[in-house]
Parts: structure tokens; sequence; C-alpha cells
């Protein structure tokens, strides 16, 4: 019997190169996600200081200059966290439709594989199924021919009694 081929073989593996490629973009976007939480978690950090120096300010003698330059740091910080938590936003919808594409591409894949497999066991059962002909188409003749030769026998020793 000729060796198993699978026609669907270069879809499968291109399946597969989907699936990575996928994946990579995931993680990629995943870890974008990371960097830019922990600059919001620094740029919050940096507004609870400055927030914090501000309000020691207010309670010693009150420099208006500085204190105003405060505020504008203030401002310039908060902004900066709104900015980066839209764009944390961003890639969080991103990563969703990564997540889709992954899901997608993961049950394209298991969709061929499990094609694969179901033409191997046809494969396997045609392959024993003609392995055993082999056999019968061997063994049978050599087994009827003992037949054969032991009624022959029989008759043989039947006559002589």
């Amino acid at each position: 019997m000729k060796k198993f081929s699978f026609r669907l073989q270069t879809v499968l593996d291109h399946a597969l190169q989907v699936e990575d490629d996928c994946l990579r973009e995931l993680a990629r976007l995943q870890s974008l996600r990371y960097l830019k939480t922990e600059e919001i978690a620094r740029a919050q950090d940096a507004y609870r200081v400055m927030r914090d120096a501000v309000g020691q300010r207010q309670r010693g003698l009150i420099d208006t200059d500085a204190l105003r330059q405060c505020y504008l740091h203030l401002d310039a910080l908060q902004q900066n966290i709104a900015a980066r938590t839209e764009e944390r936003q961003l890639l969080d919808e991103q990563i969703a439709e990564q997540m889709q594409r992954v899901l997608e591409a993961r049950q394209k894949r298991q969709a061929l594989e499990k094609l694969r497999e179901k033409q191997w066991d046809a494969y396997r059962l045609a392959s024993e199924r003609e392995d055993l002909q082999q056999m019968e188409d061997v063994m049978l003749p050599r087994h009827n021919a003992r037949l054969a030769d032991a009624r022959s026998e029989r008759e043989a020793r039947g006559v002589t009694r």
C-alpha cells in the first residue's frame, strides 16, 4: 500500500503558521499593555508625590509662582495619565480582537487536524484490511490444502477399514 499522504498538509502548515503569527502578535500587544500599565502607575505615583508636596506648600508660606507651577505640573500629570489610560484602553480592544483572531485560527487548525486524523484512521483501516487480505490469500490456500489432505487421508483410512 502506498505511503499515507494528507492532501491538505500545506493548508494545515499554513494554518499553524497563521496561528503562531496571531499568538506572537497577541504576546506583543500584551507586552505593550503591561508597559503602558507600568507607565500609568509611575505617572500616578508622581502625581501623588506632587499633590502631597503641593499640600505641604499650602500649609507653609505661600509662594504663588511656585504653587502655580506645581498645579500646572499636576495638570500635566493628569493629562499624561488620561492619555496613557486611553492608550491602554485601545490596547485592550486590540488584545480582545487579536484573541478572537487566535481563537479562529486555532479552530481552523483543529478542524484540519481532525480531518487529518480521520483520513489517517481510514488509511490505517484500509491498510489493515489489505494486510489481512494478503494473509488470507497466502494462508487460505494452505489451509484448504491441509483440509483436503486430511479429508483424503480420512477417506483413504475409511476405505481400508
